[in-house]
């Protein structure tokens, strides 16, 4: 069997997880938006996962969109409106991470534990991204449009970005029975998502799918998965999570 069609059995993994976590997402918003009780007043956590969930909601709507003009329609243009999503997606996925990470480390302290963790996270996805660009995408840019390389640089970047962010929440967070698995699975599905982005950033520019493309489809598939997970745990853990200020309150004391 041709690589290639390992990529038409992968789509339609790929679409069923998306559209799980994006329904998952929508009903958290739901959650969010439609309860006047508990948590709403609250305002930083109503603002964090309205952004993720938000953020997620676009993320799914641009694979679906994508998936459908590839294999419905039959088109594979290099820029639509699939990605003009995906941009808005990731930059609200970012921004809830990274708001989160700010607001724990501004009400909490700096954490001590994980932070050598932290920042070599932050260093491997910088200089894999420097690697990338600078020896492969670099050589493919003549021609393009200023999107085009836009586009070239956002996807791993902002990907390290979520990942930096996603760690870092998920090192203070890990202790909470209600909300330390989720941010376990959002964690690791950055770690994919960043494998993902930058494999498919390798390929791309090459012109050639092979192996690295089935296995960025595939770190997109376990992306999805992980995804839907932490949504339906957040779902379902959603009352509990109004009670971790006291828990937050001792995590704090034991640092």
């Amino acid at each position: 069997m041709a690589l290639e069609e390992y990529q038409i059995l992968l789509y339609p993994f790929i679409d069923i997880f998306a559209i799980l976590t994006f329904i998952f997402a929508s009903l958290l918003l739901y959650k969010i938006i439609g309860h006047k009780e508990g948590i709403l007043h609250k305002k930083t956590l109503v603002i964090i996962f309205s952004f993720l969930a938000v953020g997620f909601l676009f993320d799914t709507a641009a694979e679906l969109a994508w998936d459908f003009t590839q294999y419905i329609l039959k088109e594979s243009p290099e820029l639509g409106i699939a990605d003009v999503l995906w941009i808005i997606g990731h930059l609200l996925v970012l921004a809830g991470f990274a708001y989160f990470a700010a607001y724990v480390r501004k009400q909490y302290g700096k954490l001590k534990k994980g932070l050598i963790l932290i920042v070599t996270a932050g260093a491997i996805p910088a200089l894999a991204i420097y690697y990338l660009i600078h020896n492969f995408a670099l050589g493919q840019q003549i021609g393009k449009s200023a999107f085009e390389i836009f586009i070239d640089y956002f996807y791993p970047i902002v990907s390290a970005l979520i990942l930096v962010s996603t760690l870092s929440v998920y090192l203070f967070f890990r202790e909470l029975k209600e909300i330390g698995t989720p941010m376990l699975l959002f964690a690791a599905r950055a770690v994919f998502v960043f494998a993902a982005d930058m494999t498919y950033t390798y390929y791309s520019s090459k012109g050639v799918y092979g192996i690295l493309g089935v296995l960025s489809d595939g770190f997109f598939g376990i992306g999805y998965v992980l995804s839907a997970l932490a949504f339906y745990l957040l779902i379902k853990r959603w009352a509990g999570i109004e009670s971790i200020r006291k828990e937050i309150k001792e995590i704090r004391e034991s640092i």
